[in-house]
């Protein structure tokens, strides 16, 4: 196998970092995601879940940024039939963070603020508004 300390270095994250995704301890941010679920070749979704298991998951396109990614998710986000009206009203995230993640302001966005944002469209989980047009 591999140690916490290699897999961190070949993720290019600090030891730290990959500690609280790997123990859940901590919100995951798309990018480190994307990064380590290229190394270790699984759905970078899957790193956001209590039930994590490198074994059991299939890797997404490893051609892709985790920018592209976000640039996908917030374009079929936009069209989501319900978004904008349940967005005046959901108190998940504030309309700050609402703006800001959709005005490109936000970089880089923790998965679980996305998670919070699907609730109120028609998709069922996280891994199809990362889909470009199978929706």
């Amino acid at each position: 196998g591999i140690s916490i300390t290699q897999l961190a270095q070949c993720a290019h994250l600090s030891r730290t970092t990959l500690s609280k995704i790997l123990n859940q301890k901590s919100s995951v941010r798309l990018s480190n995601a994307v990064l380590l679920s290229k190394v270790v070749d699984v759905d970078f979704i899957s790193l956001n879940k209590s039930d994590f298991e490198l074994e059991n998951t299939k890797p997404f396109d490893p051609l892709r940024t985790y920018t592209d990614y976000l640039n996908v998710a917030l374009q079929n986000l936009k069209m989501s039939v319900n978004f904008q009206q349940a967005l005046s009203a959901y108190p998940g995230l504030s309309a700050s963070e609402i703006s800001k993640l959709f005005s490109g302001k936000v970089a880089d966005s923790y998965l679980s603020s996305l998670e919070k944002l699907i609730e109120v469209t028609n998709f069922k989980d996280l891994s199809e508004i990362f889909t470009r047009g199978e929706i």
